[in-house]
């Protein structure tokens, strides 16, 4: 099994694999954190910041890297993907 295969599953053209690996890097970081401050932590709006934070960062890093999304491509910052 390679990385192509796991993003073969698509919703609306865009990979399963990417948005679930997104979100339980955005869980760990959430944890982590909750960790470090001990309670004075509010998981709710920082899952919320993260969310809205990583929407741009991946756009960012996809453009960066000259990896052709379909997200990027309605944005109208990329080509149409090859799939």
């Amino acid at each position: 099994m390679n990385i192509q295969s796991l993003r073969s599953h698509r919703v609306f053209n865009i990979a399963l694999f990417d948005v679930i690996g997104s979100i339980i890097g955005i869980m760990i970081i959430i944890t982590l954190a909750q960790y470090h401050y001990r309670g004075s932590y509010h998981i709710k709006e920082s899952l919320i910041a993260s969310l809205i934070c990583s929407l741009p960062l991946g756009i960012f890093f996809h453009v960066l890297s000259g990896t052709n999304t379909e997200l990027n491509y309605k944005l109208g910052l990329s080509e149409m993907p090859i799939r």
